[in-house]
């Protein structure tokens, strides 16, 4: 006698929710389980096409991804597929959060500028959830009143730009200032220092470190030449 199986079209059956939260450094394993005749197979990528974690391939096969010791750099969308050629493939979506404490870098950890003229100084945060983001001078707590204008942008889920703005610059300004910033899980914290100096340099928009005028090679430029000027007097 023969015995018949009637080809099954694939279809994942999972029950984990689409969006995932790990913690950075912490293991987590996204679960893609289908059924079918014959038994699909399931392909794992990332929606921006990057290298799979814990690999050397942009893609992965099989019903699990397990992730060892998450970074923040994982963080993104994920996607099983399973395919038996039956049908059309199926598809599950996975959005993975990664939380993690602040990182904080510098554009221009020395800022020039002369008397009377207005600066901007910048740090870029990098954090999941959004930090709280203090700025200080010589221990002092820096707010937004007649002397500064304290003012942060937000550039998505885990990136923010923080920026003091003086308009008029005088000799109490000079000196060291330090951006720090904090969540649940960690804190950091740069120092800048902002340097007088004889001639005027323009002044960067905020949130960046690029020039009102033409560019950063142009402020880049000009501060050397600033500088140069002013050890020659």
């Amino acid at each position: 006698m023969f015995s018949y199986r009637v080809r099954l079209p694939a279809e994942i059956h999972s029950n984990q929710t689409s969006e995932q939260t790990v913690v950075e450094g912490e293991d987590i394993v996204l679960n893609c389980p289908a059924t079918g005749y014959p038994h699909p197979r399931v392909e794992w990528r990332r929606k921006d096409r990057k290298v799979l974690p814990d690999t050397s391939s942009v893609k992965l096969y099989g019903e699990t991804l397990q992730i060892d010791s998450v970074r923040r750099e994982d963080r993104g969308e994920y996607s099983c597929t399973a395919d038996n050629q039956v049908s059309a493939p199926v598809s599950k979506h996975f959005t993975l959060k990664v939380r993690f404490g602040p990182r904080i870098s510098v554009p221009r950890p020395r800022v020039h500028q002369a008397l009377s003229h207005g600066v901007s100084l910048v740090c870029d945060i990098e954090a999941y959830p959004a930090p709280a983001i203090t700025w200080t001078k010589n221990g002092v707590s820096i707010v937004n009143e007649e002397n500064y204008f304290v003012v942060h942008f937000s550039r998505g889920d885990t990136l923010t730009a923080s920026t003091v703005k003086i308009d008029y610059l005088n000799p109490d300004h000079f000196g060291i200032y330090e951006c720090h910033a904090s969540n649940i899980h960690g804190e950091a914290t740069q120092r800048l220092e902002l340097i007088q100096t004889k001639i005027p340099i323009p002044v960067a928009h905020y949130g960046s470190g690029v020039s009102a005028v033409n560019g950063s090679l142009y402020l880049y430029l000009f501060i050397q030449i600033a500088v140069s000027l002013t050890f020659a007097l």
